[in-house]
């Protein structure tokens, strides 16, 4: 599920010719098949992926060890959305590989930053962030959080 606020950033962006990477296949896969040119949707439950609808400019890979296809993946991507389940593999991993085999101008995305607050963290550290906050469908209240573009190191105050 996604929350509205998020939604219109995303109907309201010009993404027609590019390609999203996606961890957590479901309804935002249909959401981004409306708006993007390609979606790359990985998923750890196959039985779960086999049920999904076939659209296609979606194509479904399942997210196992295999980094180095993903790492292939992350730098195709113009944007990256993670939502996986963070029992399988951890969110905060995968912002952090994301970030890492991204270019510069990928945008990174975390669905559920509020639950999910090292990657949240992680990604608020290094790119320069947009929030979006709201209720899902299911009533529960969550954030979807938008990093535009990496931070330049010249930018950081070290200590």
């Amino acid at each position: 599920m996604l929350i509205k606020s998020f939604v219109d950033y995303i109907n309201n962006r010009n993404t027609s010719n590019k390609l999203i990477l996606e961890f957590g296949a479901g309804y935002s896969t249909k959401v981004f098949s409306n708006n993007f040119r390609k979606v790359i949707s990985y998923d750890n439950n196959k039985k779960y992926q086999d049920k999904l609808e076939r659209i296609s400019n979606v194509t479904y890979k399942t997210l196992n060890t295999n980094i180095e296809q993903i790492i292939k993946d992350i730098k195709l991507a113009d944007y990256i959305f993670v939502d996986n389940d963070p029992n399988y593999m951890s969110r905060y991993e995968l912002v952090k590989l994301s970030h890492k085999h991204s270019n510069s101008q990928c945008v990174l995305i975390l669905d559920n930053g509020l639950w999910n607050l090292d990657a949240q963290k992680y990604l608020q550290d290094n790119y320069f962030c947009k929030d979006y906050y709201g209720l899902r469908d299911d009533e529960l209240f969550t954030n979807t959080i938008v990093g535009e573009m990496k931070i330049p190191d010249y930018y950081r105050k070290w200590k």
